[in-house]
């Protein structure tokens, strides 16, 4: 069973024009939109794929990284379920509901099988192993660090590098160079220090958990006292044996991330209406792990300073960091497709046109027609003549401007139409991955490096409200298509007998 790929298509299912829309704020690349959509299965925290159930209607995207000819070091998977019931891994398990919505997000880091390769370390299991997140919660951002694997005896070789966990409040559990416990999570609020709380598996609580621990400690899981997030870790390869993942060069032991962060503000209405905020992004930041050999000819232990995005192109970073913007889907269509989201942008355009002035509904009209010809010839495989389409609805909505559309109100139309057609053609280098084109080969490596740099324009022209910016991002999607094209000639080539 494969996971659907709807990629980078994030366009809300939903309600549309809401006043309360936020922009995204990415802060460092890689940049990529992230679709949430809600899935009917109730996932299990145990920090890995438990069945092809559990994932089986979650986002698969790839995560874009460049380092020593490898062109991804992993997927994200990402999922949210309404009034999710939870089950404890206490024997026997214990069931509870959690009224609202739970979103949950797993990083598959398969790295690389090159020991000379920087990515080759989330193929070594290590007590050493981390992973950190960044996500939004009722009372602000949350911020979790999951670890794997055991404590680690000499911490200078990662905590330095653990993006803010080294800071004079943190949790203080140790003796240097055994400065942490790094075991379970370690979460913080709104990068307070001070908030710091410390889960550790078999004293604490988990959700689900109801009733006494074997090794006693709190016998109820409260989301608040955690700050609403969850995690754990795993090392194997539980995607690819589940069917998740079809990729054979990713059927390899390697490290696994599963967090869950819950919103009880996110639930469903009296009359059914699906929970807010559909029309809303919301911003992701994931750090994974440095290992010794990241740190070059710098001293084990400090920090090397970021890297520029040509720098970022050439060569490793001591950490992978990845931002995301987070869209939320409507529960009532837990399998959503790109032609829902071609039809909501629609819709949107159409609740535009009625605030807008009556000489804008000429160009704006113009627009819908033609963004509905563009999807139909791109889905159809005509890529030049989808985007000849594009090319004039893009011109329209210029029209509509000079006609008294405001560029605050187009701003969100060309960020959806963007993320339409960047999902599309995201899905086709996908689908060239899976089908067994290398990771390492020249064009399936520019493919990605294609979708690293049209992602982060969109999130670039998006965040600053540069409606000229996003229209060329927009047309520079159909790059992502030639580079799969020709991903699909190098495929087509290696497979002829």
């Amino acid at each position: 069973m494969l996971v659907k790929t709807i990629a980078c298509a994030c366009i809300t299912i939903g309600l549309f024009g809401s006043a309360n829309a936020q922009t995204p704020k990415p802060k460092a690349p890689p940049f990529l939109p992230l679709s949430i959509p809600y899935t009917t299965a109730d996932p299990l925290l145990d920090g890995q794929a438990t069945s092809a159930i559990e994932w089986a209607q979650a986002t698969r995207t790839p995560d874009v990284f460049y380092s020593g000819g490898a062109s991804r070091a992993g997927a994200w998977y990402a999922q949210s379920r309404l009034d999710w019931e939870a089950t404890s891994l206490l024997t026997p398990p214990n069931v509870t509901p959690y009224a609202g919505t739970t979103v949950f997000l797993a990083h598959d880091l398969v790295g690389s099988s090159d020991p000379a390769n920087p990515l080759h370390q989330f193929q070594v299991q290590a007590d050493t192993d981390w992973a950190s997140f960044r996500v939004p919660v009722p009372a602000g951002t949350a911020q979790i660090w999951v670890f794997a694997n055991g404590n680690a005896g000499d911490d200078s070789t990662w905590l330095p590098f653990a993006d803010g966990l080294l800071s004079e409040d943190f949790v203080p559990e140790g003796v240097p160079p055994d400065i942490v416990n790094d075991i379970g999570f370690i979460a913080r609020l709104n990068d307070d220090p001070t908030t710091d709380v410390h889960w550790i598996p078999g004293l604490d609580p988990e959700p689900g958990d109801t009733q006494a621990l074997p090794d006693g400690g709190d016998p109820t899981w409260v989301w608040e006292d955690w700050h609403h997030v969850f995690g754990r870790a795993s090392f194997g390869q539980p995607f690819q044996a589940n069917g998740l993942d079809p990729a054979e060069d990713n059927a390899v032991d390697h490290e696994v991330y599963e967090i869950a962060f819950y919103r009880p503000d996110f639930s469903a209405g009296a009359d059914g209406e699906p929970p807010p905020p559909w029309n809303e992004w919301w911003n992701l930041t994931s750090v994974e792990e440095a290992g010794p050999w990241w740190l070059g000819g710098a001293v084990a232990g400090t920090p090397l300073k970021p890297f520029t995005v040509k720098q970022l192109l050439k060569k490793p970073v001591p950490v992978l960091r990845s931002d995301f913007w987070l869209r939320f889907r409507s529960p009532a269509m837990p399998d959503p497709t790109a032609e829902q989201d071609r039809d909501a942008v629609v819709a949107q355009l159409e609740q535009l046109k009625f605030d807008a002035p009556p000489s804008a509904s000429i160009p704006l009209s113009r627009v819908q027609a033609f963004l509905v010809n563009a999807y139909d010839e791109v889905a159809d495989g005509d890529v030049k003549g989808g985007y000849a389409n594009l090319k004039l609805a893009l011109k329209n909505a210029k029209d509509a401007r000079k006609e008294g559309v405001r560029q605050d109100e187009l701003l969100e139309p060309l960020t959806n139409i963007a993320a339409l057609f960047f999902g599309l053609a995201v899905e086709r280098v996908i689908a060239v991955d899976d089908d067994g084109l290398p990771a390492t080969d020249k064009a399936l490596r520019k493919a990605y490096r294609s979708v690293y740099g049209v992602g982060r324009g969109l999130g670039v022209g998006s965040t600053k409200g540069d409606k000229a910016k996003l229209t060329k991002v927009v047309m520079k999607t159909r790059k992502i298509f030639q580079a799969a094209e020709k991903a699909e000639k190098r495929l087509a080539l290696q497979q002829q007998p």
